[in-house]
């Protein structure tokens, strides 16, 4: 069984890059015959905030959205499509020559396009955020309509994925939603 995950980056000391970094451990150390990949796209040469089992591969793609990060927002946007067409050709280029399993997105730039790889894996994604992380909360929009458009939108990002896990502390909640 081959796993990958993408993330932007290990270097952080967050709650994703702990998960992620602990059931790639857990898999790779624990069930024999597994290869554990993790994709990351901004490492930029640090090393991992939480350790990594030397089974895990790790794959950095170097591609930095951000950086420098006093750029002005004109700067930004204006790098943004170059970027992202530099990031989107190697993250499918790495997928497509491991040919995993199972490929796990952490529901950010991939989604976009990570679903329409033909590289034969089953594709979910996992969304791990605290309720005030990219206005997780605002979904259960006390205004209906507001609500509505939310919910609408951000089931479009998942469509595609054979499964999401959407983990979140408000309040301590899992959900598991089969998508196809």
């Amino acid at each position: 069984m081959k796993i990958v995950y993408y993330l932007p980056s290990l270097y952080a000391p967050g709650g994703l890059e702990r998960i992620v970094t602990f059931k790639a451990n857990y898999f790779a150390e624990h069930f024999e015959g597994y290869e554990v990949y993790i994709i990351t796209s901004e490492q930029m040469g640090k090393e991992p905030h939480f350790p990594l089992s030397p089974k895990v591969k790790h794959i950095d793609l170097d591609v930095v959205f951000d950086w420098p990060y006093d750029q002005s927002r004109l700067s930004k946007a204006l790098k943004f499509p170059f970027r992202y067409r530099r990031f989107r050709k190697r993250l499918s280029n790495a997928i497509n020559s491991l040919r995993p399993d199972i490929t796990i997105s952490t529901l950010r730039r991939e989604l976009t396009f990570i679903t329409d790889l033909k590289d034969g894996s089953i594709k979910m994604g996992e969304f791990h955020v605290s309720r005030y992380a990219y206005g997780a909360e605002a979904v259960q929009s006390k205004n209906f309509w507001i609500g509505l458009i939310k919910e609408r939108w951000s089931k479009r990002f998942v469509r595609g994925l054979s499964s999401y896990l959407k983990l979140s502390y408000s309040p301590m909640k899992v959900q598991k939603t089969g998508l196809n």
